[in-house]
């Protein structure tokens, strides 16, 4: 079933499809392409959420490196 099939709709063909989903996932989204209908709509809200989680997570994953990396340091300054 393809989601985007109103008239009024920008997105048209898979190719713009893929593209709109892997900028708004990747929290870029230009905002040429979007969805107009409510179906459209739901999946760019799970889109974004996933976005924002899968980027949170890396960050707090590189930020708690670096800690550990920080905190290994002091400890063998300490000793």
């Amino acid at each position: 079933m393809q989601v985007e099939n109103h008239p009024g709709s920008n997105i048209l063909t898979a190719e713009d499809a893929i593209w709109w989903s892997y900028s708004t996932l990747t929290t870029v989204s230009y905002g040429e392409l979007y969805p107009i209908t409510t179906e459209g709509r739901i999946i760019a809200g799970i889109l974004m959420t996933a976005g924002i989680a899968l980027f949170g997570t890396f960050t707090a994953f590189a930020a708690s490196w670096f800690y550990q990396e920080a905190k290994e340091e002091e400890e063998n300054q300490n000793n």
